[in-house]
């Protein structure tokens, strides 16, 4: 009986024709290839952006507006999701039989006299970034209106005036910026001073009628600009010191920041003054920068998703770009 052999066998026994061999280097060459994208990804992902910051969100300082002393309120000056500035009256409250908002009123009054300087500081420096915005701005002109003099019609003199024009317009844009900003601060300082005046006017004559009298009426003023995000407060009721009435959500860079998650084994890698950039996915065309200014190492709470890691915003403008909201999500990754 004729012994078979296996067809498998015979396959492997037979010489790889040319068209098989070239087949097997294309597979073996695909194989490097995928390694070689596998090991590359391992790579990005543990060495070249070990210090990742991940599932960050915009974070910030919220104003409360409390009662100061047991009360009732008079007025409403205040409504869900208005936009108020720093020292704006929000609400009047008139005391109850035996309570005293003097020393409150007194202690109010000189916060809004600090608060009015605050202003005044921030609206010579806006007068400041103008003049010098102004100045940039009258540089760029002078150099645009100068161009091509040199060898006027060359590609050479084309070039720099494109370049010339792009710059600008970018050093226009920054004066317009610059205005903007400046208008904001003086319509804050103005707004700022009027409170101050009637809350000092309403003192005068409280203290003119009777130098005993007690201080009983008290305003109650946004204490920083934002949005009302919350407001439980109504004309006629009464309520008890130190109750929350209103809430403000932050829209000034000086109280927003960026709270990001890290693991344990990043801390060494992360320090303060490191730089990131920041994407957010509600706002797509907005690209921010930040830089990390505090790292808790030692976080009281068990249930965080890692270590968490505060970044402040650079270069964030309310008045030309999206309003940021506490709670959006942010990528972050490093520069």
């Amino acid at each position: 009986m004729t012994e078979k052999s296996s067809p498998f066998l015979q396959m492997n026994a037979a010489p790889l024709s040319p068209g098989r061999k070239l087949s097997r280097a294309a597979g073996m060459i695909i194989g490097v290839v995928l390694l070689a994208l596998v090991v590359a990804a391992i790579w990005w992902r543990f060495i070249v952006r070990p210090g990742m910051i991940f599932g960050a969100i915009v974070d910030g300082q919220r104003g409360m507006v409390t009662a100061k002393a047991d009360g009732r309120v008079t007025e409403v000056r205040a409504a869900l999701d208005q936009l108020v500035s720093a020292g704006q009256p929000l609400l009047f409250l008139t005391a109850l039989p035996g309570a005293n908002m003097a020393a409150d009123a007194r202690e109010a009054l000189e916060a809004m006299r600090e608060r009015v300087a605050a202003e005044e500081r921030a609206e010579k420096k806006a007068g400041e970034e103008v003049m010098q915005a102004a100045l940039e701005h009258a540089r760029k002109q002078l150099a645009l209106r100068g161009a091509g003099h040199t060898s006027p019609g060359s590609e050479a003199s084309r070039q720099e005036s494109e370049h010339l024009r792009a710059e600008e317009r970018k050093a226009r844009a920054g004066l317009e910026a610059a205005k903007k900003r400046l208008e904001a601060a003086s319509l804050a300082r103005q707004s700022v001073e009027n409170v101050y005046r009637q809350m000092r006017d309403a003192a005068r004559r409280v203290q003119t009628e009777d130098t005993q009298a007690d201080l009983s009426q008290a305003v109650l003023l946004a204490p920083m600009a934002g949005k009302i995000s919350a407001l439980d407060a109504r004309p006629g009721m009464q309520v008890r010191s130190g109750q929350s009435l209103a809430t403000i959500e932050p829209m000034l860079s000086e109280h927003i920041w960026i709270v990001g998650f890290t693991k344990p084994g990043n801390l060494t890698k992360l320090r303060p003054g490191k730089m990131f950039a920041l994407r957010f996915p509600d706002h797509p065309q907005l690209s921010l920068t930040g830089k990390i200014d505090a790292i808790q190492d030692n976080p009281a709470q068990n249930d965080l998703p890692g270590i968490p890691v505060r970044i402040r915003l650079e270069g964030y403008d309310p008045l030309t770009m999206p309003v940021l909201a506490i709670g959006q999500k942010v990528d972050v990754r490093e520069q």
